[in-house]
């Protein structure tokens, strides 16, 4: 099988290029040819090691120049790879590549395998995907409300490494924080501090991350009396070689769509407190076998889950524990679910 991953605006930073990566992997490990194409390129290329991605266009390369190699380029790339699979990140794309598949009369299913939120305006242009992998159970939902058709969207989540390092367990609390520096805004890093500041005994934050906020947070922390507790240790290749021991991973997101960061931290024997925000936590998250949810935005709450792990740090999860509930993550089950779907598709018509 031929599979084409098309995809707009990548930062080169994030949990979705992990995701990629991990399903084209397993792909081509299945002896599968696949391509992909980033429209844009990426800001940070330090993931495209090694990787045969074709960019068409960068993001300093002026919008119209871009728009003129995704209408002249792609469709060469396409009509010469003839994929059977296209896999649309963007719903912007989704249209694009229909369009293209009719102009090139490609024989491709097109799926629509989004990761970012999804906007009223956008349902249009997802209808015209053949169907639809969501990487969590709160996407399945949303792209169920806005298709208007749940019968061809297949929960898949997302494809993580689990053959890594473990973190170490710290012999006093530390807790870790990995990902963008954000006040009131997705990842509410401002919550973590306040959170903290609430916290009784000794314990420390670790923050592994960088963000336009983080002079902002670095004054917030000292303001709460919490300078001396929290370690600024900025964006990191590779975090987990920068995390050293730990005690848990907090995540504090207002949404997510399946946050990598957990299923990273959980695959590293790591338990998580997380907010129960709309998409993603609840489905890797047992309470209290790999970590605690919270509500979303609750700050006590966040504080309480947080102060239970420094009371009781000889009681929490085991590595092992922790560990094995991060398998169905792993890419060969991830496949596995997506190359099922895709036979149950091509079955029913």
């Amino acid at each position: 099988m031929k599979i084409c991953f098309v995809v707009f605006g990548l930062t080169g930073r994030g949990g979705t290029e992990t995701v990629i990566l991990s399903t084209r992997r397993e792909f081509l490990r299945r002896g599968h040819e696949c391509m992909l194409v980033l429209l844009g390129g990426s800001d940070d290329r330090a993931w495209l090691q090694d990787v045969p991605a074709i960019e068409l266009g960068s993001p300093s390369t002026p919008r119209i120049l871009r728009y003129l190699q995704y209408a002249f380029r792609l469709p060469f790339l396409l009509k010469a790879f003839n994929p059977d699979v296209i896999f649309a990140v963007n719903s912007n794309g989704v249209s694009f590549i229909s369009k293209l598949r009719r102009l090139l009369r490609l024989h491709a299913e097109i799926i629509f395998w989004p990761h970012w939120p999804l906007g009223p305006s956008e349902a249009e242009d997802m209808r015209l995907a053949d169907y639809h992998f969501a990487i969590s159970s709160g996407y399945a939902r949303l792209l169920s409300k806005m298709t208007g058709d749940e019968r061809h969207i297949h929960t898949v989540f997302n494809a993580i490494d689990i053959e890594v390092p473990p973190v170490g367990r710290s012999s006093t609390p530390v807790f870790l924080n990995v990902g963008r520096l954000q006040i009131q805004q997705q990842k509410c890093t401002d919550d973590l501090l306040r959170a903290a500041a609430m916290l009784k005994g000794d314990f420390l934050l670790r923050i592994v991350g960088s963000g336009k906020d983080e002079p902002a947070l670095r004054e917030m922390a000292n303001d709460l009396g919490i300078a001396d507790k929290v370690q600024w240790l900025g964006w990191k290749t590779d975090p987990w070689a920068a995390a050293g021991d730990a005690s848990a991973l907090v995540l504090c997101s207002s949404w997510e769509g399946l946050p990598t960061v957990l299923t990273e931290a959980i695959a590293r024997g790591l338990p998580c407190i997380s907010g129960d925000c709309p998409s993603g936590p609840e489905d890797i998250i047992v309470q209290g076998k790999n970590g605690w949810l919270v509500p979303p935005g609750d700050v006590p709450q966040l504080a309480a889950a947080m102060q239970h792990v420094i009371d009781h740090m000889d009681a929490l999860p085991s590595p092992e524990s922790v560990k094995a509930t991060a398998k169905r993550f792993a890419a060969e089950p991830v496949v596995d679910r997506m190359i099922a779907a895709m036979q149950l598709e091509r079955s029913s018509r």
